[in-house]
């Protein structure tokens, strides 16, 4: 992982040679991800207590095997008003961002019109937000505060309860499962006339599947949740907060097991930590989306947003209950193209970053490509305007950004491929 003083160089040396900043962002760390920290409330929130001698878990629609312990610690949080963040939140910067979008969606309780309407809304919104190739919308849930159950057991037109607990919805591992469930029904029901997924395809290519290995493997992915007040008025009671991903550790996440009769899932739980920035939009409106991420394949930007519902001591007593949706989808992104090594062989700058590749294992042809230039090509026009130092060793990232400095880009390696 890079230290701040190590970034700074790769930032300088990228500058000096009149470059735009690289668009990767460092791991999770404990740093401001505004430059202007808005107003904040005291609130408290549900985190996870661990039981010595039990997993973090509950188990749903099937008895209780004592093997498993949800034990909450409510801890006092600051709860900063989203709305005055400057720059404004979004994807990119915290894992989570506030957009206006109109449904036309008239019963959220029928689940006809919801998938009929709102998931192609939805599916545009996601397309919009992300910048994504493919839309997945597989799944989503009404909740109101005056239902006890968290879970409506798919029964249609049911609503469930608002969850006030600090939880992210996948883990590391259980994002890319899900993915590869999903992808699975899919293909089965397909003989059924079903749809477990509802596609789109905003590629421009003509439709065709790809294999459920291809999407997993060679292409970047995310998780997307959108959330929305569905009531005329403006949400008061149990609104949505979310925590900014750069003030989580890695250490204080928990796997939290969902043990269902046929299957078991698996999300993350939270320990407290003062360190934690929390933040939620007031008085959200029904034209207004939360959208965020709960997995991101990439390691080098937000990838899990915790979230909870919350009781908020400013709302007023005569405030109506919350009634919310939340849409659930994936973003699959352009098939990106490979980052490119400019190696030379008598060059011992190039001969430590070529060393570094072969330790990591990303072998030329791989994850890296590897292109070998000589005294000649050094001189080119070509690759003048590639690298105006004429140096080597010379690396193009995926996004087309270029570094020009041995220890530049092993630095920038070991943050995109710890």
């Amino acid at each position: 992982m890079l230290s701040s003083a190590a970034r700074a160089t790769a930032a300088s040396g990228r500058h000096a040679l009149g470059l735009a900043a690289a668009t990767l962002r460092p791991p999770p760390v404990r740093a401001a991800s505004a430059l202007q920290q808005p107003s904040w409330h005291a609130v408290v929130l549900n985190y996870q207590q661990p039981v010595e001698g039990k997993d973090v878990g509950r188990h749903i629609g099937t008895e209780d095997s004592g093997t498993l312990c949800d034990l909450h610690a409510p801890t006092e949080v600051r709860m900063h008003d989203a709305r005055g963040l400057v720059p404004q939140a979004s994807l990119e910067s915290m894992g989570f961002e506030l957009r206006s979008w109109p449904t036309r969606v008239q019963d959220f309780k029928d689940d006809a019109e919801v998938r009929r309407v709102y998931y192609r809304e939805m599916q545009e919104l996601v397309r919009k937000a992300t910048g994504c190739e493919k839309v997945f919308i597989f799944d989503h849930t009404v909740r109101e505060s005056t239902v006890a159950s968290l879970n409506n057991m798919n029964q249609a037109g049911a609503a469930a309860g608002s969850v006030a607990r600090v939880h992210c919805d996948y883990t590391q591992d259980s994002a890319p499962r899900r993915f590869q469930q999903l992808l699975e029904q899919q293909r089965e029901a397909q003989s059924d006339g079903a749809r477990p997924l509802h596609v789109a395809d905003y590629s421009g290519a003509e439709e065709q599947e790809e294999e459920a290995a291809e999407l997993l493997a060679s292409r970047r992915f995310a998780f997307v949740n959108v959330w929305r007040n569905i009531r005329e008025e403006p949400l008061q009671t149990r609104p949505l907060a979310v925590c900014d991903p750069a003030s989580v550790m890695e250490e204080e996440r928990l796997r939290y097991r969902m043990v269902y009769p046929d299957r078991e899932g698996e999300n993350y739980a939270l320990l407290p930590s003062p360190e934690h920035r929390w933040f939620y939009f007031p008085n959200m409106t029904r034209d207004e989306c939360l959208v965020f991420k709960v997995y991101e394949k990439r390691t080098d930007m937000p990838r899990f947003v915790f979230h909870t519902a919350f009781d908020d001591p400013r709302t007023p007593q005569d405030a109506p209950p919350r009634a919310s949706v939340e849409c659930r989808a994936i973003a699959v992104y352009p098939r990106q193209r490979a980052p490119v090594f400019y190696d030379m062989i008598h060059s011992n700058n190039a001969a430590r970053v070529r060393i570094w590749l072969r330790l990591k294992g990303l072998e030329p042809e791989d994850a890296v490509q590897s292109h070998l230039v000589t005294y000649a090509d050094l001189q080119s026009p070509d690759y003048a305007r590639l690298n105006p130092l004429k140096k080597v060793p010379a690396f193009m990232d995926e996004d087309g950004e270029g570094l020009f400095e041995s220890q530049v880009i092993m630095e920038y390696l070991e943050d995109r491929y710890q």
